[in-house]
């Protein structure tokens, strides 16, 4: 049977050896001391260890060997912990208040938040290091802490995809995006650092998507040219540009990169974001030609696509109806937004994520709004019911904060 593997940190065990030594009353330094804390820690946990084992922990003997597990849960038990994995865990809660603490100095005392990443970077990737890291973020933004934000994204820890992570990690992009919008010295660094992320995800252009915002425009190119292999982020590129193109009214542009688009793309080499972005553009293609025709032949594809074995993750469909949708409200195509969404709307789930749970206010948000524009009061109200307030309550939400806050006085009239 195969021996369990476990990571060993030199600060850990500097650290465990610490508690030993403070229980054991004094440094551990000779042989007659380890040959006593043998003795010590039989008594307590009734687990042998040898003298030259704790020679070798305590280095008092050369070896470039690690101590086993046996030898860690061991000292672990005789230092008060259950085992070496519990006294890890401890050992990194204690840091997290550590850090806690070291915030409310970087607030108090103005030290910049940038000294803090390398306590970070030892910290596991859980709700908590999240929180901390999003704390932190806030304190270095008032600070102007430019080596901060410089090197936010040298923390491999928690930025390296995991699934279980992908809640934190995005909600740290989101809060970046957010500071990135009212500073122009936070944009200078977004461009020059962060796109082309050593990360699966390119997450803060990928994420973080500020297309009204100037200083993206500058990323995205950036990004494009850091891709050029990558098909999926190609496309994602030129679907963006098409729309930023079009509320620009650059018709040279849209014309260039809307060439890049398939009319269907495959959904084995992009995701259902891209997906429904390019989906999103021939839209805005038809309508900017004026090609009725070609409109409602393609209008009647899209509405024929059996969406739920297309996308059979609910919540991927649903999050494609609502960027298609977004179009097609853009466009001011109201019944088309009803059409598509009574057909293949999918229920809210109580196992939805929270940007799920978002993409589906979103969405009634835009179907309310459209039944308005209908004049279908009673429709409207119904698809109002729908929606979680707390997601428009914010400014960040720009534009749909104020669709929601116009619908909103309507349907209570």
């Amino acid at each position: 049977m195969p021996k369990s593997r476990i990571t060993i940190h030199t600060e850990h065990l500097i650290e465990l050896k610490r508690f030993i030594q403070l229980r054991y009353g004094k440094t551990v330094d000779s042989l007659l001391d380890c040959e006593r804390l043998a003795e010590i820690i039989y008594q307590v946990t009734r687990k042998t260890l040898s003298k030259d084992t704790l020679r070798r922990v305590f280095q008092l003997i050369s070896t470039v060997s690690k101590p086993s597990i046996f030898t860690l849960d061991t000292l672990s038990q005789y230092a008060g912990f259950s085992n070496y994995s519990s006294f890890c865990k401890a050992y990194q809660n204690s840091q997290k208040q550590f850090l806690s603490y070291q915030i409310v100095l970087a607030n108090s005392q103005q030290f910049g938040s940038s000294a803090m990443l390398p306590f970070i970077s030892r910290l596991p990737e859980d709700s908590d290091t999240y929180n901390s890291i999003q704390q932190l973020m806030l304190t270095a933004f008032h600070q102007q802490d430019e080596k901060f934000f410089e090197q936010l994204f040298t923390l491999s820890n928690l930025f390296k995809w995991k699934d279980e992570n992908k809640y934190g990690i995005y909600h740290t992009v989101k809060l970046l995006g957010i500071l990135c919008k009212s500073e122009t010295w936070l944009q200078k660094i977004a461009i020059s650092n962060y796109s082309g992320l050593p990360y699966e995800v390119d997450y803060f252009v990928e994420w973080a998507v500020n297309y009204d915002d100037a200083y993206y425009d500058q990323l995205l190119d950036k990004y494009a040219q850091q891709h050029t292999l990558n098909e999926e982020k190609t496309l994602f590129y030129h679907s963006l540009k098409t729309l930023i193109s079009f509320k620009k009214k650059d018709i040279k542009s849209f014309e260039f990169h809307y060439v890049n688009l398939p009319k269907f793309p495959d959904k084995n080499v992009v995701n259902n974001i891209v997906w429904s972005r390019i989906i999103g553009s021939h839209y805005l293609y038809f309508f900017k030609n004026q090609m009725h025709n070609e409109w409602n032949e393609f209008h009647k594809i899209v509405l024929s696509w059996n969406w739920k074995k297309y996308f059979d993750d609910p919540g991927d469909r649903l999050t494609s109806l609502l960027f298609v949708c977004e179009y097609l409200y853009l466009l001011r195509d109201f019944s088309s937004v009803i059409e598509l969404t009574t057909l293949h709307m999918p229920g809210l789930e109580p196992d939805f994520s929270i940007w799920t749970n978002q993409n589906f206010s979103k969405l009634n948000l835009y179907i309310a709004s459209s039944f308005l524009e209908l004049s279908d009061l009673n429709s409207a109200r119904k698809a109002f019911s729908n929606i979680n307030q707390v997601f428009f309550s914010l400014e960040n939400e720009g534009q749909t904060s104020k669709i929601f806050e116009s619908v909103k006085k309507l349907v209570f009239i």
